[in-house]
């Protein structure tokens, strides 16, 4: 009987660790046949995540929302002036940022950066609590965009030590959103689809 016990608190132990393994998701960019094309793939998320490509000053050009399914996308570079260009990989877990450099139409490099993202969301249904210690007392910016980068709520928090919120999407229009608080230096991120 308690070989069986044994094996079965085993294998439960193997169960969670590989079920918190698949909630990362696998990421990849590499580049394209041509001198200004990027593939990047990214293997089933157990989680929203939302695929972004952002200039240097911030302007998104491309956001993608995928869930539960791989996921592969060509990217042609060719129209970008040369600079510096970033394709973010952001879900509730973690952030991948990938920055591409890009001179003389060719792409010149690319560099790879993984955070591991602390929760700080809790999400019940259709509604998000945000619970955030913010301990040095700095300025807290929180904000939420639509996919086509439109902002339905913005707020500035100063000196707050425990900042708590519900964000209601109950009766908010079809699509997915994304909410971002900036902390300091420390920026959180909670993507939720509204049906």
């Amino acid at each position: 009987m308690k070989n069986i016990l044994k094996s079965s608190a085993i294998a439960a132990l193997m169960l969670v660790s590989l079920t918190s393994m698949a909630e990362e998701p696998s990421t990849s960019l590499t580049k394209g046949s041509e001198a200004t094309s990027l593939v990047f793939k990214m293997n089933a998320p157990s989680q929203a995540s939302s695929v972004s490509i952002s200039d240097e000053n911030g302007h998104t050009l491309f956001y993608e929302y995928v869930m539960d399914t791989d996921y592969s996308k060509l990217f042609n570079l060719k129209n970008l002036h040369s600079g510096t260009y970033h394709l973010n990989v952001n879900n509730e877990a973690s952030t991948i940022v990938y920055s591409v450099a890009i001179k003389d139409k060719m792409v010149t490099s690319i560099n790879k950066i993984e955070s591991i993202t602390p929760s700080v969301f809790e999400e019940e249904g259709q509604k998000v609590h945000l619970n955030l210690e913010n301990k040095d007392l700095s300025k807290v910016n929180i904000k939420i965009q639509n996919e086509a980068d439109a902002q339905f709520f913005g707020e500035t928090l100063i000196s707050q030590a425990n900042i708590v919120k519900t964000f209601n999407f109950e009766k908010a229009n079809k699509g997915n959103y994304t909410i971002t608080v900036k902390d300091g230096k420390k920026v959180y991120q909670k993507n939720i689809h509204v049906n």
